[in-house]
């Protein structure tokens, strides 16, 4: 397994730490782990760190599939953390494709400034660009 998991129901905050090599099966595996959770909600926000992800062995179109068909519900909040270059790209792909699930999106640099976007009840919106944080496409 190259993820692990923590759920914040008194934040209604998800987190999703990935690393090493990331294949399809963890994606799958992270997905029904925590569907299956008792803790987890649809509405809650979503912080994933992709900051120790080294290589993603998941397909163009299997990619595709799992961003449209998100756990979060619609204009849920969901902060990417990346550090690379690499991890920027595949940020961004999934990003461009989860825009039609819906979900209110952004691209970190800094862990900090991602935690201050995700849990803000009234801070910056789609499209407005904070420190550390990339402007949505």
């Amino acid at each position: 397994m190259a993820f692990e998991y923590r759920i914040f129901p008194e934040q209604q905050l998800l987190t999703t730490r990935f690393y090493g090599v990331v294949t399809e099966q963890d994606f799958r595996q992270l997905r029904a782990d925590i569907q299956c959770d008792p803790f987890y909600d649809p509405g809650y926000r979503i912080l994933d760190d992709l900051t120790d992800v080294k290589e993603v062995d998941i397909s163009a179109d299997r990619l595709s599939e799992f961003a449209v068909s998100t756990i979060a519900r619609p204009h849920s909040r969901r902060a990417l953390v990346v550090t690379s270059d690499f991890q920027r790209g595949m940020a961004r792909m999934y990003r461009s494709l989860s825009v039609f699930a819906g979900q209110d999106f952004m691209i970190f640099n800094d862990m900090k400034q991602a935690m201050l976007w995700v849990t803000s009840q009234d801070g910056a919106r789609r499209g407005e660009q904070m420190a550390g944080e990339e402007t949505v496409i």
